[in-house]
């Protein structure tokens, strides 16, 4: 059984700690609070750079699971109900690389600090307030802004009555048997 380096008792220690017990550590760390937050503000502005190279080298390596939290976030913010976890939505994000509509190739991460058409976004298949993993889908910014508050139905309606209005007939057929099929 360890003894604590600073009470002198047995007690519960953590698994690499050699020092103190977990209470007198607790105890130090309360007492030396404003000792640590001194030094964590002059160790984060002596090695401002190379924390900004490890967090944007974070970023990349984890880009959709950064965009995850950030839609989960977002759309709590705007008031929507969210049922599932960013960790939930990113088991689906990891695995789709093109929109779940036009099949163009999303990019996660912009280069430019603006949003493209082929950002990823998450779109509610049907409008209503509650967002869930069978309820969403992960679209590009163009489909996305095009569909608007359209259900997947309406939108496929809306497709086909441009294409009907431009010409394309041999779309136009494809889209109606796909629609009757849903």
């Amino acid at each position: 059984m360890r003894i604590c380096s600073r009470c002198k008792n047995p007690g519960e220690f953590r698994k690499s700690s050699r020092g103190p017990c977990k209470a007198c550590d607790k105890d130090i760390r309360f007492r030396d609070r404003d000792k640590i937050a001194t030094w964590m503000k002059k160790y984060r502005v002596d090695n401002r750079e190379e924390i900004a190279v490890r967090a944007k080298r974070r970023y990349l390596n984890n880009r959709s699971r950064f965009w995850c939290t950030g839609t989960v976030r977002s759309h709590k913010r705007r008031g929507f109900k969210v049922e599932f976890a960013p960790v939930e939505l990113w088991q689906i994000a990891k695995d789709t690389t093109h929109c779940g509509i036009c099949n163009c190739r999303l990019i996660w991460v912009s280069t430019t600090g603006q949003c493209m058409l082929s950002t990823p976004t998450l779109d509610r298949i049907n409008n209503n307030g509650v967002l869930t993993l069978k309820n969403t889908q992960i679209i590009c910014m163009q489909c996305n802004t095009t569909k608007g508050s359209r259900t997947m139905k309406e939108f496929i309606s809306y497709c086909a009555m441009v294409a009907n209005k431009l010409g394309v007939k041999q779309y136009v057929k494809s889209i109606r048997t796909d629609t009757q099929l849903q």
